[in-house]
């Protein structure tokens, strides 16, 4: 009640300063021409459609009508000779449009105040539920630095393994081998850990690379050190203190060979770990980490660079490698639950005389396959199959999105086919 009565007395009083103002200036410029009636356009129409702009509908009409009934009275005074109902008819397209010029004005006010209300609350809702948000966001964070603090207390990993073994092929990382005993570290509480390498004999072993070991990388290991590295040489599989080592060897906790390097002779010796972080799951990890990065870079050595993995040779692959590194992923899955993802791109209706929307497609997947990301085509029809190990299909769409930005001319379908949920395929899509 209040703010309406204030806002009637401003627009009162705005009302009689402008329309003094007008009568001043119409005065002074025709005083023998009172409200202008003879002038067109007229400028007290300047009265009703000010009211209507700045306080709205019901102030633009009042203005109008008042504004429309005092010309009529001047217009009714100024007949000369005319009876007033010929005078106001002769002046009537003026005296409505004082009139209609604040119904409008004043209906325009109106409508905008109320989407300026509906603005307002909107962005009084939106604010609340930023605070909302960024109070929740705080708790998470507050809450995942004491889940974090709980874990290291009780020596648990606390990094996720699928972003740290994809960064471990980034081109701009470490050399692959010190950076796949960094890994171990972050990811299987290895404490410290070596690389050697056999001699033809396997009765001497080189060091490559080392993380907080008794041994430096270019030293010679003892030959009676060597037994766990050939007894995992053999089985080609992990070997561990208790299960696989030659009995009395106790020198270190595991060893895992570094599948399809040059010889096969290359071997991640695990020398220390936490009491409460050793056991199978433990092992698993540990194996499961090596082999991932021994299918990439099977000549393992100290320098070896994560840059070469961007080549199309490194990425693109056999059908036969392609379903053996399907196989690693499913493994990884069982074993340490990291599912991957097969996304299947597949020609639509191919343009008589252009290549291929699968062929046009190729020659832009070098920049998003990079490793542990393979592909490899299939048959005449121009299939195209890419796996993203240890990324979901939530990762899949998006480096769907990425792959066709730009989409190649024709239409090309794809589907999405989880590993590890039961290798689901999603429904097709076409682009």
């Amino acid at each position: 009640m209040g703010n309406t009565a204030r806002t009637l007395s401003a627009a009162l009083l705005d009302f009689c300063g402008f329309a003094l103002l007008l009568a001043a200036l119409n005065f002074a410029l025709a005083g023998d021409d009172p409200l202008w009636i003879s002038g067109n356009p007229n400028p007290w129409l300047l009265l009703p459609v000010y009211l209507g702009c700045r306080y709205g509908f019901v102030s633009g009409c009042v203005s109008g009508l008042i504004t429309a009934a005092v010309a009529g009275v001047v217009v009714a005074g100024q007949s000369d000779g005319l009876t007033v109902q010929e005078a106001l008819l002769g002046q009537r397209f003026l005296l409505l449009g004082f009139f209609i010029g604040g119904i409008l004005t004043g209906a325009v006010r109106s409508l905008m105040n109320r989407k300026l209300a509906e603005l307002e609350q909107r962005a009084t809702t939106a604010e609340e539920e930023n605070k909302r948000l960024r109070s929740d966001n705080e708790t998470l964070d507050e809450t995942r630095y004491q889940l974090q603090q709980r874990l290291a207390l009780f020596g648990a990993e606390t990094c996720a393994l699928d972003q740290q073994l994809r960064a471990l092929f980034a081109p701009s990382a470490d050399p692959v081998v010190p950076g796949c005993l960094k890994l171990l570290r972050s990811a299987a509480n290895v404490s410290s850990s070596c690389v050697v390498e056999l001699g033809e004999a396997g009765t001497d072993g080189k060091i490559i690379a080392a993380l907080d070991s008794q041994w430096k990388a270019g030293e010679s290991l003892p030959k009676d050190k060597l037994a766990m590295a050939r007894a995992a040489i053999v089985a080609q599989s992990i070997v561990t203190w208790k299960a696989g080592a030659p009995a009395g060897d106790t020198d270190f906790l595991a060893a895992v060979p570094w599948k399809n390097s040059a010889g096969g002779k290359v071997v991640v010796l695990i020398e220390d770990m936490p009491f409460s972080a050793i056991g199978q799951a433990a092992f698993v990890r540990i194996e499961m980490i090596v082999r991932w990065v021994a299918r990439f870079f099977p000549e393992a050595s100290a320098t070896a660079d994560p840059a070469r993995s961007v080549s199309a040779s490194a990425v693109f692959v056999t059908a036969e490698e392609f379903e053996s590194q399907s196989k690693l992923a499913r493994e990884t899955f069982e074993q340490l639950r990291l599912p991957s993802t097969i996304v299947e791109f597949e020609n639509g209706e191919p343009e008589l005389g252009k290549p291929s929307a699968i062929e046009l497609l190729q020659k832009t997947l070098g920049v998003q396959l990079q490793s542990p990301r393979v592909a490899c085509t299939e048959g005449s029809a121009g299939k195209l199959r890419v796996l993203l190990p240890m990324e979901g299909t939530r990762d899949a769409e998006t480096f769907v999105a990425a792959l066709l930005q730009t989409p190649p001319p024709g239409s090309i379908r794809h589907q999405l086919i989880e590993i590890g949920a039961g290798d689901s395929n999603t429904d097709p899509k076409t682009k």
